[in-house]
């Protein structure tokens, strides 16, 4: 039995307010209005709160509580495709799907009277919703008085995926991969390189920042993606739109998350099995667990992983079966 280790960095930069947070595990969302385009919360509770309902919804549900409100969300600029040029909102790409719901297309949202930008790593508080003071921070964003932090972590590289690993919040990825060439509908038609990309990611975020430490809530989640070799100069991978069948048979897996030493027993958003079937276009996310506690100064929050079973992933109209992706392992990670 073998466990992977995600660590993830989480730092006060300044002291902000509100200190506490007490998630509460009930199917009830909090009250959320639209302020200037952006969605706002009464409180942190509410909005930490919303964050794990939305993280157990599936995409549906969630897109179904995304259109109650009229802004443009970071979440549906991921939906409606992806501009290679915009770095800013790209940085977002592997974050939850929860946090992206949250976030209007500025990565921002209100907390009270606090306006927060989510900005490499940082966010930064604007009391009063000052829109002068937050337009000087993006300008500058030294002038930021108030600034906790949030990371999406993606796993380091490694040959086998089998063995425990580290990883911190530097972004160093490990992912089961496979890259191959795809035939649309039939052996002639060669429509260029792809590969399939499964991998574990977790979002944290500190909240309510003292001196010592901050309160932290981390979502871990497994994201199955497909992606194309780019080309006319550019051979980096991007993402790809053709549809696929992925089937996830998960049969064991644990999550623990350690905030600050010790245990915070995380609420899972599913059963500890799956044996489920799903056609998409885009990424598919399947959520893990989310886990709620503080981190004082010099420890590293991290979650202890294991999950086992199979991915079954194939474009539909690919005319090579060979192409066909089992992946299995015992565990995976």
């Amino acid at each position: 039995m073998k466990k992977l280790l995600i660590l993830l960095i989480i730092s006060a930069i300044a002291i902000s307010c509100d200190k506490t947070i007490v998630p509460e595990q009930a199917s009830k969302l909090a009250e959320v209005k639209v302020d200037g385009g952006r969605l706002s919360f009464k409180t942190t509770n509410d909005y930490v709160n919303t964050l794990d309902a939305l993280f157990k919804m599936n995409g549906d549900a969630l897109d179904e509580w995304e259109n109650k409100f009229k802004i443009s969300s970071i979440r549906k600029y991921f939906k409606a495709g992806y501009d290679e040029k915009n770095d800013y909102l790209n940085s977002f790409e592997n974050a939850s799907p929860s946090l992206q719901a949250t976030l209007n297309a500025s990565g921002e949202v209100i907390i009270g009277d606090t306006i927060v930008w989510f900005s490499n790593g940082i966010k930064h508080f604007v009391p009063s919703k000052d829109e002068s003071l937050l337009s000087s921070i993006k300008a500058n964003p030294s002038e930021s008085k108030f600034t906790a932090t949030y990371s999406i972590t993606k796993v380091q590289d490694q040959n086998n995926n089998l063995a425990r690993v580290i990883v911190d919040g530097n972004g160093k990825e490990s992912r089961w991969q496979r890259d191959f060439t795809y035939y649309k509908g039939n052996m002639n038609t060669n429509a260029g390189l792809r590969k399939y990309v499964h991998e574990l990611y977790a979002t944290t975020q500190a909240f309510g920042c003292w001196r010592q430490g901050c309160n932290t809530q981390s979502q871990i989640y497994l994201r199955i993606k497909l992606e194309y070799r780019g080309s006319g100069g550019s051979w980096d991978w991007r993402p790809a739109g053709e549809q696929r069948s992925v089937t996830l048979n998960l049969n064991s897996f644990d999550a623990q998350y350690f905030s600050s030493g010790s245990l915070v027993v995380p609420f899972y958003a599913g059963n500890n099995w799956v044996n489920s079937s799903y056609v998409v276009n885009g990424d598919l996310v399947w959520p893990i667990a989310s886990g709620s506690g503080p981190n004082y100064s010099g420890y590293r929050a991290h979650w202890s992983v294991e999950l086992s079973g199979s991915i079954y992933h194939f474009i539909t109209d690919d005319a090579l079966l060979s192409n066909r992706w089992n992946n299995e392992g015992y565990p995976l990670w």
